[in-house]
């Protein structure tokens, strides 16, 4: 458990994450923007790329995001399937916002 405390307003709340595999031998760090307000979840390309997510159903789509930019991304779907053989599907959209932030 993180717990983080301010002792004012905060513009960004942004922490670290570990994200691994079924196995628990690749564990990746990234860093992830906690957005209360958001409808959809937004994901960097290079996360796509270092955890190999298999996507499915690709479409476009027009985002508006927290400073108000609206911004082209890839939204796909994904099949994830836990250590009890269960599937899940979450819809992502795919975009760097590094530089937007």
């Amino acid at each position: 458990m993180i717990q983080i405390q301010y002792s004012q307003l905060v513009q960004k709340i942004i922490t670290p994450i570990d994200v691994s595999d079924d196995t628990s031998t690749n564990i990746q760090t990234y860093h992830a923007l906690w957005d209360t307000g958001a409808v959809k979840t937004i994901i960097s390309p290079k996360i796509v790329s270092d955890l190999n997510l298999p996507m499915y159903s690709y479409q476009t789509a027009k985002i508006r995001i927290g400073n108000g930019q609206i911004i082209l991304c890839d939204e796909y779907i994904i099949i994830i399937v836990n250590n009890q053989n269960s599937n899940k599907s979450i819809r992502l959209s795919v975009a760097e916002l590094n530089p937007l932030l």
